[in-house]
């Protein structure tokens, strides 16, 4: 449940802090799938495509964020707003497209609230979740409830 959350409830509570959810919108590009998260464009890493919506959302929890871009598929702006220190680790609070995003970071971060820095990501450690809270993954493509079969129980 933790690192294949069936649906945005589930990702929601497993975890704390919470995994966080950014909106993003589906876009085809030539004949490939991406999705568009503030001003970058990713190449999409399912090939699925949304049959009712091109928006969804992108979720990621805060200990899969980065202040280093090494080896990171996407890049996130934010604004500073609370910096909690808890000893062996810290969380960052910031307002990121129009939301609050966590990222858990090491004890000796220097932010300051008001900063305005950017967070990275990996596409291997992020889900896509449809606006109706079902995630996308390549074995349940998009607008199809996942049915699992009758336990004999």
């Amino acid at each position: 449940m933790f690192h294949n959350p069936v649906n945005r409830f589930v990702a929601s509570f497993i975890g704390t802090p919470a995994m966080n959810f950014l909106r993003v919108e589906q876009a085809t590009v030539g004949n490939k799938d991406h999705f568009i998260l503030g001003s970058h464009t990713l190449t999409m890493p399912l090939k699925a495509r949304a049959r009712t919506s091109n928006k969804m959302y992108l979720g990621v929890r805060p200990e899969h964020l980065s202040l280093s871009p090494e080896n990171a598929d996407y890049e996130i702006r934010g604004k500073v707003f609370a910096v909690e220190k808890m000893g062996s680790e810290s969380f960052l609070y910031l307002y990121a497209n129009d939301r609050e995003l966590v990222l858990k970071c090491g004890e000796d971060v220097e932010v300051a609230i008001g900063d305005t820095i950017p967070v990275y990501g990996k596409l291997a450690t992020s889900h896509l979740f449809e606006y109706g809270g079902m995630r996308i993954s390549a074995d349940r493509p998009l607008g199809k409830k996942t049915v699992r079969p009758a336990s004999n129980q």
